[in-house]
């Protein structure tokens, strides 16, 4: 997402029956042993932040790709921008900062004079795919590389002729890339989708019918080995207030039509402790995995009353989201938020990264858990942002705010984990992307 998580006043309530079991089980940690993880490292020292991490399946490449805030390859070009670092060595080393479409964008009729909320993902082949905010009308780029992100093709506008402005795009890809999905918000939900590995986009699909009034945010997708497509989506207000539904948008027709699935659904989340900052800042969110047996997990934040704080939750499906275990607990310390989650080489091997407050109201840490049975069990926590120095915002304690509204994590094929994720002073106001591995 942008500087501004809402654009719309409009205000409905939003209801959705859940015909699922809702009884909370206690989360045991596992005998899995506890991950260890290199001190967290600045992926520059610009103004950075949302941040992802994608691997290469098919080798040792890794990519991270973060939004530069005060970052413009020229005069003319896109400032905010898009930057990316390369590692061919499996993080051990990384290339410095490039931007994705600096200078070639300055001339590009689907380039605006900003670009903001990439997400990065690598198809079975090594083809390296981004998606990323253009403005807010036209909206939606793709772009990708065949050499590793040396060069990049030509951006593709994937919400051409269709909603208009757009915002908080997200990205799934499938294993070979034929099959590029990219969602938005647009008031309501949208949709398009490429099956000839990016290079044209149909026309968007329309989840809803066109209200304008609610908010749904992807904030992770997933193409199953069988073709269906996935996105998880947080619903709210167009004012950002609560309460919140989490669901799960789902294709077996290759993007042709959408169901929408009901998951959970969470009151509204506490205020802010910063002055720079907006009403839907730290609202619940869903992001979901799949791993090698068709076994979908969901890690999501809720609540139980408005203003009290979200503990932070997982659920399983082996049935395509049609029917979910009961919730299992995997932090209820301060108040979490901003969830990541990927799945690793086995079935049943999950890693997800959250931010939490619980060393207080300025305070915010990144931690991070792993699963190997599915999410019965979970292994002991890991601080991952573990330095009180290298930046105004940090201290012994944490850092003042979460810097985006998202971040990333990936795992290689030897269950290696990336997390890179933002760390500031408020919204916008100044921080920094900060990036570990570990296994």
């Amino acid at each position: 997402m942008t500087l501004s998580r809402g654009l719309g006043v409009w205000c409905v309530s939003f209801a959705v029956v859940v015909l699922i079991s809702v009884a909370l089980v206690p989360s045991p940690t596992s005998a899995a042993p506890r991950p260890r993880f290199d001190s967290e490292q600045l992926f520059s020292a610009a103004n950075d932040w949302e941040p992802d991490v994608a691997v290469d399946p098919s080798s040792t490449y890794v990519y991270m790709v973060a939004t530069g805030l005060d970052s413009k390859e020229c005069r003319q070009c896109p400032e905010p921008s898009i930057l990316i670092r390369v590692s061919p060595d499996s993080g051990a080393t990384w290339g410095p900062p490039q931007f994705v479409c600096g200078i070639r964008c300055r001339s590009n009729n689907i380039a605006g004079p900003w670009q903001a909320d990439p997400i990065v993902r690598v198809a079975d082949d090594g083809t390296v795919y981004i998606a990323w905010l253009d403005n807010w009308n036209p909206g939606i780029a793709v772009s990708k590389s065949s050499d590793h992100g040396t060069t990049w093709t030509r951006p593709v506008n994937a919400g051409n002729s269709g909603s208009g402005w757009g915002d908080k795009p997200w990205m799934a890809l499938s294993g070979d890339g034929k099959d590029v999905y990219v969602a938005w918000n647009h008031g309501d939900p949208y949709i398009a989708a490429s099956h000839d590995f990016g290079a044209t986009f149909g026309t968007p699909v329309r989840l809803t019918s066109p209200t304008n009034s609610l908010f749904y945010y992807p904030e992770s997708g997933l193409v199953a080995s069988d073709g269906t497509a996935y996105f998880s989506m947080s619903v709210e207000t167009s004012k950002g207030t609560g309460p919140v539904e989490l669901v799960l948008a789902k294709s077996t027709d290759g993007g042709a039509s959408w169901a929408l699935l009901p998951v959970e659904h969470s009151e509204e989340s506490p205020g802010c402790a910063v002055d720079v900052c907006i009403t839907d800042e730290f609202q619940a969110q869903i992001v979901m995995a799949g791993d090698r047996a068709g076994t979908i997990l969901v890690a999501y934040m809720r609540n139980e009353a408005a203003g009290t704080p979200k503990f932070f939750f997982s659920r399983t499906s082996t049935d395509g989201g049609l029917a979910w275990s009961a919730p299992s607990r995997i932090n209820d310390l301060g108040d979490s938020g901003f969830p990541v989650i990927t799945a690793g080489p086995a079935a049943g091997d999950f890693r997800v990264a959250w931010q939490d407050n619980r060393n207080g109201p300025t305070a915010w840490n990144t931690f991070f858990k792993r699963t190997t049975d599915g999410g019965v069990h979970w292994s002991d926590e890991v601080r991952l942002s573990d330095l009180g120095s290298g930046g105004p915002y940090k201290t012994a304690d944490g850092y003042v705010f979460p810097y985006g509204d998202y971040f990333g994590i990936a795992a290689d094929a030897s269950g290696t984990n990336f997390v890179i994720w933002g760390e500031g002073t408020g919204r916008g106001s100044g921080g920094g992307c900060w990036f570990t591995k570990g296994a």
